[in-house]
């Protein structure tokens, strides 16, 4: 009984000293794919996290940060040999069930806006904007990163599927989180250098 009280005292500790308890957020993914009467480019998704408590007004772009879930972009952040200020844009091509987070994000997303965009330079072409959602409660953590020391979030554990955020009828910050007009979101993150041309 002593042991068991004493591991629960220890993990309580930990979780203040860190600073970290699970909190419930929104992961948007951003899909922008350039499609000409032949061909589509640009098929990846760039994933952005933001706390839900942050959603209630219209100026919650300012606290999205990109989320870095997939193996291979976890790995560039954590390995030293790695110059993490020549790290550049850093979108999802592909899922895989061995990477379990990004996998799990990926699975229970649900489209929530779709927008187009014409491009009258160039006949029958065209930017199609697909956003997804998936809320989840996570223990997140943030750190600077890049040339820019842009904030990057990544993901503490295994995050849960929040499922009740789909059920609730009447939340004003859920309403203006999924209808929000992300027109002038600037999506695309580069943690390089800029060149100067």
């Amino acid at each position: 009984m002593k042991q068991l009280l004493l591991i629960t005292y220890l993990s309580l500790f930990t979780s203040i000293a860190t600073g970290q308890t699970e909190e419930h957020y929104l992961v948007f993914f951003f899909n922008r794919v350039y499609q000409t009467h032949n061909s589509q480019h640009g098929t990846a998704d760039h994933v952005w996290i933001v706390p839900f408590d942050s959603c209630g007004n219209n100026n919650f772009e300012k606290d999205m940060k990109p989320l870095f879930v997939d193996s291979f972009h976890l790995y560039c952040l954590n390995d030293p040999d790695i110059d993490n200020e020549s790290i550049g844009e850093f979108p999802i091509a592909k899922y895989s069930k061995e990477d379990p987070i990004a996998w799990r994000l990926y699975k229970n997303r649900k489209m929530i806006q779709t927008k187009t965009i014409k491009k009258y330079t160039r006949p029958k072409s065209k930017d199609v904007l697909k956003i997804f959602c998936v809320p989840i409660i996570a223990k997140c953590n943030t750190r600077k990163i890049g040339f820019y020391k842009t904030s990057i979030v990544t993901i503490e554990g295994e995050p849960v599927i929040w499922t009740d955020f789909w059920k609730e009828q009447n939340n004003e910050t859920k309403r203006s989180a999924l209808r929000h007009d992300f027109s002038n979101f600037d999506f695309l993150v580069t943690l390089s250098k800029k060149s100067n041309l």
